[in-house]
């Protein structure tokens, strides 16, 4: 994963965090990345690829709504931070495989495994502040949320914003 920059998140968000990324504004920054959004039947919500020199973000064709947008910005995360600096066609989904170096003596399974944790985790935490930025998530902890579990589950996404310093 390349190196976290909240100075890039800006150049393509500048209202990132401070207030909710709206559709429009995902669409306008596929269209100058010149990314092509296509919806499909998945197994999976979504990924991100190259192929043939072109970006796509695939979004699971079931999806709808909060949680459609949610997946576009988590794979528009990808796009952001994990593409290669080569120019080899690839595939970002949750189950993909690769080869990446040892870390503390963990077998290179375990590495693997933990690398993929962390870019899912941050690509999430990415999809969530796009959405929800903290100040409105915080504000969220301090409400009931007995009649609305859904609610309850992004204030506690709190901490993972905090870990990549939203």
């Amino acid at each position: 994963m390349k190196h976290f920059s909240l100075t890039r998140i800006r150049e393509v968000f500048p209202q990132f965090n401070t207030r909710p990324i709206t559709e429009a504004e995902f669409w306008r920054a596929c269209k100058k990345f010149k990314i092509i959004v296509k919806e499909m039947p998945l197994l999976v919500d979504g990924y991100h690829e190259r192929k043939n020199g072109r970006y796509y973000i695939i979004i699971n064709k079931k999806l709808k709504g909060v949680k459609w947008l949610h997946t576009a910005f988590h794979e528009f995360c990808h796009f952001l931070f994990d593409v290669p600096d080569t120019r080899e066609n690839y595939v970002f989904y949750r189950n993909m495989s690769g080869s990446v170096a040892r870390e503390n003596g963990s077998t290179e399974a375990e590495e693997i495994k933990r690398r993929r944790r962390q870019r899912e985790k941050f690509a999430d935490a990415f999809g969530l502040a796009c959405l929800i930025p903290k100040s409105e998530l915080l504000q969220l902890t301090l409400e009931d949320h007995s009649d609305s579990p859904d609610l309850w589950l992004y204030a506690a996404r709190i901490e993972a914003l905090s870990e990549f310093k939203f």
